[in-house]
């Protein structure tokens, strides 16, 4: 079954998104926010269905980043690098889980679904 930004949003508080709005006498036009509990409260599912937050795929992990991981203890580093453990993890404990959304990381696979956007190829 696939994620839904809507069951997740809530996560990802800090992170920025970016709405698309149609004006008739404008055009189209993009505003970039950052995603705080205020919004988040504001929106409704279809609301949510507009947005697209702006995430990391695990694969743009840095090697600093995946030292970090390893500090928190939940994972052995056996000579492990960032593509080894972007292709072997399989479930993450509490304390890497909050790391990873604290870094904006996509862990649900939204940006493949098309609900996010990749950050690394992203320029407001």
């Amino acid at each position: 079954m696939q994620t839904q930004l809507k069951d997740v949003i809530h996560l990802y508080l800090g992170c920025q998104y970016r709405v698309r709005y149609i004006d008739y006498e404008v055009g189209q036009y993009t505003v970039w926010s950052v995603l705080t509990a205020a919004r988040l409260s504001k929106l409704d599912d279809l609301s949510i269905a507009d947005i697209q937050i702006q995430l990391r795929p695990l694969s743009s992990m840095t090697e600093e980043e995946l030292d970090e991981v390893l500090k928190i203890g939940e994972h052995q580093n056996n000579g492990q690098s960032v593509s080894g453990f972007v292709r072997g993890w399989k479930a993450f404990g509490a304390q890497t889980f909050a790391y990873l959304l604290k870094q904006g990381f996509d862990i649900f696979n939204l940006i493949e679904s098309g609900q996010a956007i990749n950050a690394m190829q992203t320029t407001m």
